[in-house]
């Protein structure tokens, strides 16, 4: 089973919280966990010739946004997560998204911030991606991104196998590694050509990540309603993702 990020969408969340940090969400993100899952922010790489082909050194590139040499990405290690049970109430997370999520401004977005001082603030704000914790919401470099790999683990019960625990390594690293793979591919595409991107990059420059994802993530139903949860697809669906690390933990806010 793969898991992949096939929807383009651009994303205020956090403003507030982001600029005091030097980061913003100023790239188009898809499904990355809404984006969430973690960019190959420092993958720097050239395109290869059109007829290349093959494994992470190279593609057939049939659009021209797509670098298709990612020999040099090399994955983030994702941090553990960070879950804060119950500091936001269902309210709280619609009224958040609908802040700090598009149709929302970044206004809009500021002003949640500054009229919730108190726990669910603390969960909304956002961790670096070179931190050894993550939260709901990782930034690094100019981009900020959902994080849909330790929501996989939290759902699973697998944190304990994640690399930054000292196990072998969980789904969720897996997701993120090939989600970091696919961005540092197609971070500069926009649909339609990010979908033809993200689909190129499943079987030629990212595929040793799509393949590890296979293996490491359940193919069971437990494991498709996890990444239904954790890799939104639309706006309203990320309202389930802050809710496994802000809310009641399950995805399924009530």
């Amino acid at each position: 089973m793969q898991f992949k990020k096939v929807i383009v969408i651009t994303a205020v969340f956090g403003v507030a919280a982001l600029a005091t940090n030097g980061c913003s969400s100023n790239k188009a993100t898809g499904g990355d966990g809404g984006d969430t899952g973690v960019t190959g922010l420092d993958a720097k790489s050239e395109k290869a010739p059109a007829n290349d082909s093959g494994d992470s050194g190279g593609c057939f590139q049939s659009v021209s946004c797509e670098v298709c040499d990612q020999s040099t990405y090399v994955p983030a290690t994702m941090g553990s997560p960070i879950q804060m049970l119950h500091a936001c109430t269902t309210a709280d997370l619609n009224a958040y998204v609908a802040a700090c999520f598009p149709p929302g401004t970044q206004a809009e977005c500021t002003a949640w911030y500054a009229a919730d001082a108190g726990a669910c603030n603390t969960c909304m704000g956002q961790t670096m991606q070179t931190d050894a914790t993550w939260g709901a919401i990782i930034c690094g470099g100019s981009t900020c991104q959902l994080n849909t790999g330790d929501c996989l683990d939290l759902l699973l019960g697998t944190v304990s196998s994640e690399k930054v625990k000292g196990g072998t390594g969980s789904c969720g690293d897996a997701v993120t590694a090939a989600f970091g793979c696919e961005d540092a591919a197609c971070s500069t595409c926009m649909d339609p050509d990010f979908t033809t991107c993200v689909t190129n990059t499943e079987t030629m420059e990212c595929s040793q990540y799509y393949n590890t994802q296979t293996t490491a993530c359940p193919t069971t139903d437990a494991g498709q309603s996890a990444f239904g949860v954790c890799n939104p697809q639309t706006t309203a669906d990320f309202v389930n993702l802050l809710d496994v690390y802000c809310g009641t933990g399950t995805g399924t806010p009530s």
